[in-house]
């Protein structure tokens, strides 16, 4: 899935950017499949699981000042 996120990055011929830059950034490819399976996947699914607290951020349960 990485590499087609990247397809982009590496089907545009960029001037500045050498071939042996170009493979270099293939070739890390799966180091950003392996960091996005391991550490983001289960944050979005934490951030998933926890997005109904989110009414609690910050906020008093009460008023404290009144009419």
């Amino acid at each position: 899935m990485s590499y087609l996120m990247a397809l982009r990055l590496f089907t545009v011929r960029r001037c500045e950017m050498t071939t042996r830059r170009t493979l270099f950034l293939f070739a890390l490819a799966p180091v950003a499949a392996l960091s996005r399976a391991v550490v983001l996947r289960p944050v979005y699914l934490y951030a998933m699981v926890t997005c109904h607290r989110i009414n609690r951020w910050g906020t008093r349960s009460t008023v404290e000042v009144g009419l």
